[in-house]
């Protein structure tokens, strides 16, 4: 099934205490991205992606990487946007320290290709 979504950038990402991964969406063949001045369409094999108000700098900064929590970021007046083929599934059944299931990895060792069109308007 297919289904079409519209969200404002600022409603699609979630203060989690840690909030490394918000706003990751998956499934998606179209993304229409438009701002006052500028419009984009990206469209290809069914990719992921993020985006939000902030850099990556604003998730992980600081000594260690330290992070920081979703009620501490202040939003951006531009958006950070990620295309990604896929993201391996979090932890374990049991817990954090093992891996997760065999159908939720990606293989370090295997080559990974997807292609995305960009029709800027």
């Amino acid at each position: 099934m297919i289904n079409n979504y519209s969200a404002n950038v600022k409603d699609m990402w979630h203060p989690y205490i840690r909030p490394q991964e918000t706003a990751h969406y998956t499934d998606v063949s179209s993304l229409n991205v438009q701002s006052n001045d500028t419009k984009f369409v990206i469209t290809g094999f069914p990719f992921e992606f993020n985006i939000y108000p902030f850099t990556d700098d604003d998730l992980y900064s600081g000594p260690q990487k330290q992070q920081f929590h979703g009620l501490e970021l202040k939003p951006r007046d531009f958006n950070t946007l990620h295309l990604d083929y896929g993201m391996m599934g979090l932890g374990g059944i049991d817990s954090w320290g093992t891996w997760p299931m065999e159908k939720y990895r990606l293989p370090a060792n295997k080559i990974y290709n997807f292609y995305i069109n960009l029709d800027i308007k």
